[in-house]
Parts: C-alpha cells; structure tokens; sequence
C-alpha cells in the first residue's frame, strides 16, 4: 500500500488537515482518498471563521489539483 500526501495544513492552530492518495498494489483494487480532519472541536472567533474556511477550502482545493497534475482520476464505477 503506497499513501501519498496530496495536500495538508492546519484551518486554526491546533487543527490540522490532510489528503492522501493510498493506493493498494493488488491489481483489482481502486485507489481512495482519504482526508483526515481534526478529531476535536475546531473554535474560532465570528470575525476569523472566514478564514478557516477558506483555509480549508485551499487544502482541499490544492489536493484536488495535485491529484490532476499526477492524472491519478479512477474512473467512475
């Protein structure tokens, strides 16, 4: 099983982000995507919430493009 990280960061301090690719190396398996968000309450005051949320909008947004970039799209089933 390979994983990689396609894009990662933190939307406030103490909240990190991540996707990976993992792909299995059996022949039939599909790769996934998984992404990983904080397993705890994410706060914020009303005036930074645009800021988490464009923060995690980038992260995903980049993992998105790099997974493009590498032409690592599986086809529908």
């Amino acid at each position: 099983m390979t994983k990689l990280v396609l894009s990662e960061g933190h939307v406030s301090p103490n909240s990190p982000l991540s996707v990976q690719l993992i792909k299995n190396h059996h022949p039939e398996a599909r790769p996934i995507v998984m992404i990983t968000w904080p397993r705890h309450i994410t706060e914020c005051s009303p005036a930074k919430l645009g800021n988490v949320i464009a923060t995690a909008t980038r992260i995903l947004g980049n993992a998105s493009t790099e997974l493009a970039r590498r032409k690592i799209v599986p086809k529908q089933p």
